[in-house]
């Protein structure tokens, strides 16, 4: 009787922990989709191919930079796991064994993105252009060592 209720528990542990890197993996993908979204629609609009104004960029860029805030959130309280429940991931064990790099790599994207945002707000764009490309090259300085290439 007691081992059982002692397994019982174990695997109620095991589903419990499985189903949050589960939910761990969707958070940070979900957010990493964020952040994609607004780059790719503020990209389309500094090569102008697209119709926003620079108070969408403004606004894409704030939540850009709102999402690089919230990135130690969504990554911290994880460990690396891969294939949670079936769900890929391409988040790179170094994150986890490198953080204080990796955080402060997120914070030069909130940083980037803020200046991104008041660049926008005073509607000059070049000066958009090169906030932008600045910024974008914080996503490059975190992909390359922290994101497990896709398997095509």
């Amino acid at each position: 009787m007691r081992l059982g209720v002692i397994a019982a528990g174990v695997a109620a542990v095991m589903i419990a922990g499985s189903a949050m890197a589960h939910e761990g993996v969707e958070a940070r993908q979900k957010l990493m989709k964020s952040i994609v979204g607004n780059v790719k629609a503020i990209g389309a609009v500094v090569k102008g191919q697209s119709t926003e104004s620079m108070a969408d960029v403004a606004r894409r860029a704030g939540e850009i930079k709102m999402d690089a805030d919230n990135m130690g959130g969504v990554f911290g309280d994880q460990v690396y796991v891969e294939n949670a429940n079936g769900v890929r991931t391409t988040a790179a064990p170094a994150i986890w064994t490198n953080w204080s790099d990796f955080f402060k790599l997120g914070q030069d994207m909130e940083a980037a993105a803020a200046t991104l945002q008041v660049t926008a707000a005073g509607g000059d764009m070049d000066a958009v252009k090169a906030a932008f490309g600045a910024m974008t090259k914080t996503c490059g300085a975190c992909h390359k060592p922290y994101r497990i290439k896709k398997k095509k």
